[in-house]
């Protein structure tokens, strides 16, 4: 008798043992290590490495190795101790600190001011530095003109003789104010800079003041004092050695040392100038050099990884538009920001079928469909070849790319072959959604029926072959347009690449709705997790699903053509070609860097033998490659060029005789591979912490440093003769500015972003081009010293060879942004500290030589000097003295005596107004201030 259909009932005879399931190996479970092996993904993706896994922000960053130099902590008061030296010596002097304020006075006398009021107080982060600066000398000039007047109201006999009442307001606001701009680090770090440079005039002979008579003996033996006494300072902390030995004497950490010593030579170079210091120059290099080889060298990260944090920090900064920072990676386009877009197309094909059946199939596809697995029953034609790359990587998607889910994969794989065919051949005619989910409800009852290990799969089946109709209707009727070849007919690469693309797209879709239209009838509530697990649309898996399958090169054509004919089909979208791997341009543009280095090697050995040039610098970059990949963590910079000496002996016969002999010529590659790679970790850290680099600037920083650490390899014994040697640091130089020159012009027209940020602790120091520089004038000297930083800032403002030399130490350009701002905050106690001889040019004993003091005593109208002065007070403290005068209890007898005389003045004291008539609450201002410095810094 029949048994009914669906009937799970068997005979005793029919009935058979069940086979014992052998064990699983742990090893069998494990992800396919040939393949993609990383599942989820953490951090903005960024493209993929060998293996196709997608990388990211993150797990580059993870990736590479710490900077030890950058973990240590800078103590604040060392880090600027030899810089509040320098400014406590040149503002020492009191007859000095008079002509150093003419110079500021005369300096800022058509400088943009605030407006009037006490908001640049309240508001600093609102104002330049140089704005508040000249705040800061009017209110200089506004004290000696309070102090002049008080001074003249006590005049006895005079018959004008007053007591101010609100005088102990206007002095508390008067220095409140100064004291607050000065907490200020950019209008500390400014001031700071005016002093050298005011100094560095004094010092070269220019003076200030119409009086001839100030230049007395004892002005010119002030000045002759102060030149000795910088000098004296100069030998002692940087041409002995000192800032080195005393540190590491005292057990000061390297940071904070070489902070401190790049700040002091920073400083003593802008206020003694290069004539003095060039005859120092070969032992101010050897004491640095033998410093940074055996004390920061060893703490700076492995070379390996530095070039992957330039690769990052490049591949980071890369132009994306805005709508595709989150879908680098993906293989299809962006639309309108969003990863799918409804095409608009019906569910129809015309002879897609014949085209498929039509299709030329090739040894290597034939050799992929023997191996696939499939079913006896599933033909090895066109359209299996067709499907197979795109039905493989669901499988993929859906169990993964173990050994142990390989039965599965195969069964799922010809399963789904199996039931798209006639689906297909329905498509011709077309298809409604409706009839559509009607044949995929067979589809799932048929496999539960014939009892297929893939009935527990249905859902994930019928998910499957949704996508694959919607993939092949688009892939029919739009993607394969224009690659039909004359006598070839389509091409099958061309038809398996396109309808990868388009199944993928077309799972975005599905997976983007909670019920896709005709599948998952039998579930409920949110049923969109199937599809995003067939289609991987998660984690980047069906990207690197299609890329393991095509690579990136030969499908960026396909993805490109994708979204040039999706621009047909929605004319008023904006479609972005997909970035599928922006690591790529990250080490084109590092890439770029070594070969303009590698040719400016070359030229220092050839000159304008053009050919041997060019193949000199092809042979550097690939050494350069080779040892970077030969390293292995920890290489000093010694142990970094024995390796580099050994490569390049390996590769002797690729030398060629000519004007420079084969040793010169491997020495030369030796020294400077390592040293382009060493060059890289230096400005590791900076590069990492600082923020953004455009291409041009990156160049700038890596060949600048790379020209100082020149200095240091040769510490270790890789020197080469000094006429080639001259000859490569000077292209380098030319290459290195050319650079620096394009980013600053990118950069004015605010198309490219700046570093600025990077600290001087892991910049190698040359001092040669410090003072060519220097004597040459045309860069700001921070830049100088900080090897070449392209100097931006928030604002916007690049620091170039327009600016003048007087911002030394730290342009408050570059500390409106920049971490430096610490040495100048006032609650740290640093700089501060430094600055307290400056303050003395606020005391009255300082400012008698003022002309304004000696103008309004001399003034007999003394209503009009009390308005002149209230003209002066008002706009810079919101005071005034006119309307709060009382006469003073001036002794009428003569006799009176000392106790008669000591009586009214305690009378004028106690006469004084004990509070603010126009309360400001500096306390809180100058706390909340201090807050916003400490947070920038």
């Amino acid at each position: 008798m029949k048994r009914p259909e669906g009937s799970s009932r068997q005979t005793s005879a029919e009935t058979k043992k069940p086979e014992a399931k052998k064990p699983i190996k742990p090893a069998d479970l494990q992800p396919d290590p040939d393949q993609r092996t990383v599942t989820t993904v953490e951090g903005r993706v960024l493209g993929y490495d060998e293996k196709f896994n997608p990388v990211t922000d993150v797990s580059m960053k993870r990736n590479i190795p710490e900077n030890k130099l950058e973990k240590q902590k800078v103590d604040n008061v060392e880090a600027s101790s030899s810089l509040s030296k320098i400014i406590n010596t040149v503002s020492g002097n009191e007859r000095l600190n008079q002509e150093f304020f003419n110079y500021l006075d005369q300096k800022y006398a058509n400088a943009q001011r605030p407006p009037e009021g006490m908001d640049v107080y309240q508001n600093p982060q609102n104002y330049s530095p140089e704005q508040k600066l000249a705040r800061y000398v009017d209110l200089v000039k506004v004290k000696a003109q309070f102090e002049a007047y008080k001074e003249a109201r006590l005049k006895p006999h005079t018959g004008q003789m007053r007591t101010i009442l609100n005088q102990p307001e206007v002095e508390k606001d008067i220095q409140q104010a100064m004291e607050t701009l000065m907490e200020d680090p950019t209008v500390a770090g400014l001031l700071s800079s005016e002093y050298l440079q005011g100094s560095r005039e004094i010092l070269e002979g220019k003076r200030f003041q119409e009086d001839t008579n100030k230049y007395d003996q004892a002005y010119t033996d002030a000045v002759n004092q102060l030149r000795t006494d910088l000098q004296d300072q100069f030998k002692s902390q940087i041409v002995d050695g000192g800032i080195f030995r005393d540190g590491v004497a005292r057990g000061v950490n390297e940071r904070t040392i070489l902070i401190n010593y790049n700040t002091a030579l920073q400083s003593f170079g802008s206020v003694l100038g290069a004539d003095y210091i060039a005859p120092f120059q070969d032992t101010i290099q050897n004491h640095y050099t033998e410093f940074y080889s055996n004390k920061v060298e060893p703490l700076l990260p492995d070379t390996a990884g530095s070039l992957n944090a330039l690769i990052l920090n490049a591949t980071s900064n890369f132009n994306v538009p805005e709508a595709q920072r989150d879908n680098v990676g993906l293989v299809t386009p962006t639309i309108d920001g969003q990863a799918y877009k409804e095409l608009g197309l019906a569910l129809k094909t015309d002879g897609f079928m014949q085209v498929l059946g039509g299709l030329k199939i090739d040894p290597q596809t034939q050799k992929d469909m023997n191996a696939a697995g499939l079913d006896p029953g599933i033909p090895k034609d066109g359209f299996t070849a067709a499907f197979l790359p795109t039905v493989t990587n669901i499988a993929t998607q859906v169990f993964g790319t173990s050994a142990a889910k390989k039965a599965d994969r195969e069964s799922f794989t010809s399963t789904v072959l199996k039931e798209l065919r006639p689906l297909m051949e329905r498509l011709d005619g077309g298809v409604d959604p409706i009839t559509f989910g009607g044949l995929a409800e067979r589809v799932r009852l048929s496999l539960r029926r014939s009892g297929s290990p893939m009935a527990a799969y249905g859902n994930e089946v019928t998910t499957a072959l949704n996508g694959l109709m919607r993939g092949a209707n688009l892939t029919s009727n739009k993607l394969l347009d224009g690659m039909y070849g004359a006598g070839t007919g389509f091409a099958l690469k061309d038809v398996q690449a396109l309808t990868m693309l388009a199944v993928g797209y077309e799972g975005k879709g599905l997976a983007e709705t909670k019920n896709p239209e005709g599948v998952l009838r039998d579930g409920g509530g949110d049923n969109s997790g199937v599809a995003k697990k067939v289609f991987g649309t998660e984690n980047r898996m069906w990207d690197s699903g299609a890329l393991q399958r095509f690579g990136t090169e030969g499908f960026e054509y396909y993805a490109n053509k994708f979204s040039g004919d999706v621009r047909t089909l929605l004319p008023n979208s904006v479609v972005h070609n997909p970035l599928i791997d922006a690591t790529a341009y990250g080490k084109k543009a590092v890439d770029e860097v070594l070969q303009n280095y590698a040719l400016a090697v070359g030229k220092g050995l050839f000159g304008n033998d053009e050919a041997a040039v060019k193949e000199y610098a092809t042979n550097v970059v690939r050494m350069t490659y080779n040892l970077n990949s030969a390293l292995k963590p920890g290489g000093s910079l010694d142990k970094t060029y024995k390796l580099a000496m050994e490569l390049a002996s390996l590769e002797r016969g690729n030398f060629f005789e000519g004007s420079v002999s084969v040793d010169d010529q491997l020495k030369t590659m030796a020294k400077y591979s390592t040293l382009f790679l060493s060059a890289t970790r230096t400005i590791h850290g900076g590069v990492m912490g600082a923020g953004s680099f455009d291409p041009s600037s990156l160049a700038s920083q890596i060949l600048t440093s790379a020209q100082g650490m020149s200095h240091v390899m040769d510490f270790v014994g890789s020197k080469i003769k000094p006429s080639i040697d001259a000859k490569i640091l000077l292209n380098i130089g030319e290459y290195a500015d050319a650079a620096k020159q394009l980013a600053r012009t990118t950069f004015v027209k605010g198309s490219g972003v700046l570093s600025g940020l990077i600290d001087v602790a892991w910049l190698p120091v040359d001092i040669f081009t410090f003072v060519r520089n220097l004597k040459a004038g045309n860069l700001d000297t921070a830049e100088k010293i900080f090897n070449g930083i392209i100097i931006g800032t928030d604002a916007g403002v690049a620091v170039d060879g327009a600016v003048a030399i007087a911002r030394t130490v730290i342009p408050a350009t570059v500390l409106q942004s920049s971490r430096f701002a610490f040495l100048f905050t006032g609650t740290g106690g640093a700089i501060m500290a430094g600055l307290g001889a400056a303050f003395n040019l606020i005391n009255a004993g300082a400012l008698i030589g003022l002309a304004i003091w000696q103008n309004i005593k001399a003034e007999k109208e003394y209503n009009k000097a009390g308005d002149r002065l209230d003209a002066n007070l008002k706009p810079l403290t919101d005071n005034t003295t006119s309307d709060n005068l009382k006469l003073y209890p001036e002794a009428g007898d003569p006799w009176g005596g000392d106790s008669m005389r000591q009586r009214l003045y305690q009378m004028h004291l106690d006469n004084m107004y004990k509070h603010d008539l126009t309360p400001f609450d500096w306390a809180a201002v100058r706390d909340a201030n201090r807050k916003r410095y400490e947070a920038a810094a």
